[in-house]
């Protein structure tokens, strides 16, 4: 009960104190890009980054607090994905849950990488296919 009201209270915290923050942040700044130079505009884009980054950081902490008060045990869902190396590192340290869903119930499913070379691209397709929903389909 104690780790679940804390993981809300953190979560909260980064909603509220640094993503919001940096919203109020960048609100203006985005309203007139024209007005700004290339300096403002790199301090736009990183600036943004850290907004969806700490958005989601918090959500996913408030989610799992509220988790463990159900009774359910959720994974920690973002490991430091700004200190990867390349994009492969960045995707699975963002969306641990999210690939682990994917790798589990679609990749392995359909066959994973044991039948061969076109077949291990084939499912890769279908599975990146899988994150545009049914809106093209």
């Amino acid at each position: 009960m104690v780790g679940a009201v804390f993981y809300i209270t953190v979560g909260l915290a980064f909603k509220v104190l640094v993503a919001d923050s940096i919203a109020h942040f960048l609100k203006p700044l985005t309203n007139t890009p024209e007005s700004l130079g290339i300096l403002g505009l790199i301090s736009v884009v990183y600036s943004y980054t850290f907004q969806i980054y700490f958005d989601f950081y918090a959500y996913s902490l408030c989610a799992i607090g509220l988790g463990r008060l159900f009774g359910f045990s959720l994974p920690v869902n973002f490991l430091r994905p700004y200190s990867s190396l390349n994009p492969r590192d960045f995707w699975r340290r963002w969306h641990i849950s999210l690939s682990t869903w994917l790798r589990d119930y679609l990749y392995i499913p359909l066959g994973g990488n044991r039948k061969g070379g076109f077949r291990t691209y084939f499912n890769l397709f279908v599975v990146m296919f899988s994150l545009l929903g049914n809106k093209y389909w």
